[in-house]
């Protein structure tokens, strides 16, 4: 299994080479491609509309539990690689919104609709690239109905269960049923909904985090040493294997920014802008807030708390705290009642922010397979689904997470190298 991770780093490293060459060698001429598709600024959403869209989708709980569960399993060097995976995903991102918007289609209200199945269809040519687009739209509607949906009610329940003493399953139930009432406004009624709280959640989690910052400023120099230091070593907490923090710095980076596996050009794919290069540079600033901005600053508020102690080059963490809790823990003993409200009202909103937009990457998925057919089926069992986040454990959807994401990320680099070959020989 190992091997298939080397060979899933060194082609993570080799295909953004690809891409980064490809797009210093053009980039005059990508600025002057439009789309041929027509869009419908009734119908279709805007460029920021559409990054908050997949803003939605990665700011869940893996910005806040994600990152906590990391940096206990597999020390805090995880977090270097996890900004190396955030750098060559501003490529990976870039790229994806740039095909997505050239390769989109209409669906029978005249909404445009885009994302890798799509770009993959066309990449493949006229006799396989059915087969490969739907085999990717397959593994996007199965992500959705699993990691993607119940990773993030499973962490709201338990949070609620920790910090309100609200049974698990109330919580998943309540969740499905919310859920459900969103749904069924489509993506106007989920933009609509994503444009009022995102914001809000975005800059009150900021500003609680660089509080805490502040109040831990003096442990903070040595929060960022450790990070690097451990980056290349492997010695905090990852039983000295450097290749276990690479693997899942990179694992982990691919989980909340989606850049390499496509999912955040569903999104754009919905906007009606026709410039392709602008809705790329839209979409890579994606990975800048996602990653290197709200990721980071969850891991040194971590780094510099009283619960993990950095002592002779490792950190020492008590066993009893899991990764889940960290985050949670932390915020309530730096700010007291105003972080506990601040955790658990961001857990909430992000978490449902989250599984709203995983919601829409699911139904284009099945709309390009189906057409118009099995989409209430679909939002159906996408909320019940939630409701059975409450007994399965979160390790085992991480594991399925990481898995199908390595083979989604295969598939979509591999469209985008043979996309940007055949740009060098002006066939797109």
């Amino acid at each position: 299994m190992d091997f298939l991770y080397y060979f899933f780093l060194s082609f993570v490293f080799a295909s953004a080479g690809c891409l980064i060459y490809f797009y210093l060698r053009h980039r005059h001429k990508l600025k002057k491609l439009t789309s041929e598709t027509k869009t419908d600024k009734k119908k279709d959403i805007s460029s920021r509309e559409s990054l908050f869209t997949a803003l939605s989708a990665c700011l869940g709980t893996g910005n806040i539990i994600g990152i906590g569960i990391m940096v206990v399993a597999f020390g805090p060097g995880t977090i270097f690689w996890l900004w190396i995976q955030a750098l060559l995903g501003l490529i990976f991102k870039y790229f994806e919104a740039f095909f997505t918007v050239l390769h989109r289609n209409k669906n029978h209200n005249g909404e445009s609709l885009g994302g890798p199945m799509f770009y993959i269809e066309s990449a493949a040519g006229p006799k396989k690239g059915r087969f490969f687009g739907s085999f990717y739209a397959l593994l996007v509607i199965f992500l959705a109905l699993t990691a993607g949906n119940m990773i993030q009610a499973n962490a709201v329940s338990t949070i609620l269960e920790v910090n309100l003493g609200i049974n698990i399953f109330i919580t998943s139930f309540a969740l499905s049923v919310l859920v459900f009432l969103v749904i069924r406004g489509g993506i106007k009624g989920i933009v609509s909904y994503l444009n009022k709280i995102l914001p809000f959640m975005l800059i009150t989690y900021v500003l609680a985090c660089i509080i805490l910052l502040y109040l831990n400023r003096a442990q903070l120099p040595q929060a960022v040493q450790i990070i690097f230091t451990d980056a290349f070593s492997g010695r905090a907490l990852a039983g000295g294997s450097l290749f276990i923090v690479v693997k899942y710095g990179i694992l982990r980076g691919t989980f909340t920014n989606e850049a390499g596996i496509g999912f955040g050009a569903i999104a754009h794919g919905a906007s009606h802008n026709q410039n392709p290069h602008k809705e790329g540079l839209i979409a890579s600033l994606g990975t800048v807030i996602d990653t290197l901005f709200v990721c980071t600053l969850t891991a040194l508020v971590l780094l510099s708390s009283q619960f993990i102690l950095i002592e002779n080059g490792g950190v020492v963490i008590d066993p009893e705290i899991s990764g889940n809790i960290i985050t949670n823990l932390v915020f309530i003993d730096g700010l007291h009642g105003f972080g506990f409200a601040i955790i658990t009202i961001s857990i909430i909103l992000f978490g449902f922010a989250s599984i709203l937009g995983w919601f829409y990457y699911g139904e284009v998925a099945v709309y390009y397979i189906f057409k118009n057919k099995n989409k209430k089926i679909f939002a159906f069992l996408f909320s019940l689904l939630i409701f059975f986040s409450a007994f399965i454990g979160y390790q085992l959807l991480w594991e399925i997470n990481d898995y199908i994401n390595t083979g989604l990320l295969f598939i979509n680099a591999t469209a985008l190298i043979i996309l940007a070959s055949r740009y060098f020989r002006k066939k797109i």
